[in-house]
């Protein structure tokens, strides 16, 4: 297997693991399709027969690997949290300001609010 698509794919681990460590989700996202097309590429070389790389390469792989799976894992937890914590503040912030709130339509467009609230009475 062609030793240049194992350290391409060390690479983009290790970047993509030092953007999951250090918060960056949106750099750590900006390499999923490089990551997506090394692991293409390294895995169809490996179908090809290719000789496989050192087992010291083989296993730095695997241990980015792990390593990657643990920081997505951890991230997709906070970016959970992050979202419960949004779902309930949300409602209670509008429940606050609903004269203000924005009304959408079903388009999704903004809706119009009309000027004054009133209603017609009759006297009996």
């Amino acid at each position: 297997m062609s030793h240049d698509c194992a350290a391409e794919l060390i690479e983009i681990l290790q970047a993509e693991n030092a953007a999951l460590r250090a918060g960056d989700a949106v750099g750590a996202a900006a390499l999923l399709a490089r990551k997506q097309a090394a692991a293409a590429t390294f895995a169809a070389a490996h179908r090809r027969g290719r000789a496989p790389p050192p087992h010291g390469v083989v296993r730095q792989l695997n241990d980015l690997a792990d390593e990657n799976k643990a920081l997505l894992e951890r991230a997709i937890a906070v970016q959970g949290r992050v979202i419960e914590t949004l779902a309930r503040a949300i409602p209670a912030a509008l429940a606050r300001n609903t004269a203000t709130a924005p009304r959408y339509d079903a388009r999704g467009t903004l809706a119009q609010r009309p000027a004054t609230a009133w209603t017609l009475r009759g006297r009996a």
